[in-house]
C-alpha cells in the first residue's frame, strides 16, 4: 500500500549529539500536526545517535545513514529525501513546542505565495531560563518580513535553522545549502531566498534553541576560527550586485557579518585579523562603539579577554531572563 505524501517534511542533520536527539525526535512525535516525516540525517556519527532514532518506533521517522560531509550536505540530502512539498528543519540540540507545525501552517495559510517561513524562537539559557527572540514593537503576529536584512542588524536575527520552512522547490532553486561553508551556510541560504521572494514571520516562539556557553571555559572550546576565504561574505557581495534595489540593506547586513567575525577572531586571539574585519565593516557602514570595543578586546591578554566576555554574556542573560519572565 502507498503511503500518503505527508504534509510536511521535516530534515533533521545530526553528527554525534546521542545527548539531546531524543528530546528532538520526541518534540517533532509530539506535533499537534500528524501529517509530518521526520528525515534524521545521521553525517557520520560515532557515538549512539543512530540507534537513538532506530529505538523510535513511530512509523513516520526515517533514519538515513551518510559518511562524514557536514551539516550543508546533510541538510541537502534531507531536501532530496522529504516527499513533502514543504521542507521544515530542526537541529537535533533544539526542539520544538507541540503546535510548531500548526504555527508554520497558519503562516502558510495566510501567505501562500512567500519562499521561506519562519517562527519566532526562544534561546535556552545554561542557567535554564529562556528568553524570546527580540521584536519590533507593533509587531503582527503573523506578516511578511518587510527587510530581513535590516531586521537582523537592527533588532536581532529573526530566524533560526530549527524555526525556518520553505518549499521544496524554493530551496532547490537557490541551491540548497553551500557545502564548501563551515560557518554561516544556513546565512547564505536565507539570504538567497530573501532576495528571491517573501519571508513570512509569525511572532509566537514554538522554537526552543540551545544558546551558546556563556563561561570562559566552556566559550573557549566552542569558539572557532572564522573561514578563509570568507564565503559567506563573497556571497553577500554576490546578492548586492544581483539585487541592486536592496544594495544597501544587504551592505548593512555584510557590514554586521564582518563584526561577527571581528569579534571570533578577537576572542581566538588574533588581533590583526580582528582589525582587518573591523575595518571591512566601517567600510560599508558607519563606524559603531561595538567597532571600538571589539578592537580594545583583541587586545587584551586572553585571561582577561575571555573573563570580560564572560561577565558581559551572563550579565546580559541574567537582564534578559529578568525581562521576559
Amino acid at each position: 500500500m502507498t503511503t500518503p505524501v505527508p504534509r510536511w517534511s521535516v530534515v533533521m542533520p545530526v553528527y554525534n549529539m546521542a545527548a539531546t536527539i531524543g528530546r528532538a525526535v520526541a518534540s517533532v512525535v509530539a506535533q499537534s500536526e500528524t501529517s509530518w516525516e521526520l528525515v534524521v540525517i545521521d553525517d557520520g556519527s560515532t557515538d549512539d545517535t543512530a540507534a537513538i532514532v532506530s529505538s523510535c518506533t513511530d512509523l513516520r521517522v526515517s533514519l538515513v545513514k551518510q559518511a562524514n560531509a557536514g551539516v550543508s550536505s546533510a541538510r541537502n540530502r534531507g531536501i532530496g529525501e522529504g516527499r513533502a512539498r514543504l521542507i521544515t528543519f530542526l537541529d537535533a540540540d533544539d526542539h520544538w513546542a507541540p503546535g510548531h507545525l500548526v504555527n508554520l501552517q497558519l503562516l502558510v495559510d495566510s501567505f501562500p505565495d512567500a519562499v521561506l517561513y519562519a517562527t519566532a524562537y526562544q534561546l535556552i539559557q545554561e542557567s535554564g531560563h529562556t528568553r524570546r527572540r527580540r521584536r519590533r514593537a507593533g509587531t503582527p503576529v503573523r506578516a511578511i518580513l518587510a527587510d530581513y536584512f535590516a531586521e537582523s542588524v537592527d533588532v536581532e536575527v529573526p530566524i533560526c535553522s530549527s524555526g525556518v520552512a520553505g518549499p521544496k522547490s524554493a530551496l532547490q532553486q537557490v541551491g540548497g545549502f553551500p557545502v564548501e561553508v563551515r560557518a554561516g551556510e544556513d546565512l547564505i541560504t536565507w539570504s538567497r531566498l530573501a532576495c528571491f521572494g517573501e519571508i513570512a514571520y509569525s511572532t509566537e516562539a514554538t522554537t526552543y534553541v540551545s544558546a551558546p556557553a556563556l563561561a570562559a571555559d566552556r566559550r573557549e572550546m566552542a569558539v572557532r576560527t572564522p573561514d578563509r576565504p570568507d564565503y559567506v561574505a563573497a556571497a553577500l557581495a554576490q546578492l548586492v550586485e544581483d539585487y541592486p534595489q536592496r544594495a544597501r540593506s544587504i551592505e548593512r547586513y555584510l557590514a554586521w557579518w564582518h563584526r561577527l567575525r571581528a569579534l571570533a577572531y578577537a576572542e581566538v586571539g588574533a588581533p590583526l585579523q580582528s582589525l582587518g574585519e573591523i575595518r571591512k565593516a566601517i567600510a560599508l557602514d558607519r563606524p559603531t562603539i561595538r567597532d571600538g570595543m571589539i578592537a580594545i578586546l583583541s587586545a587584551m591578554p586572553r585571561t582577561a579577554r575571555a573573563h570580560l566576555l564572560a561577565q558581559t554574556r551572563l550579565r546580559r542573560s541574567r537582564l534578559d531572563a529578568a525581562r521576559y519572565e
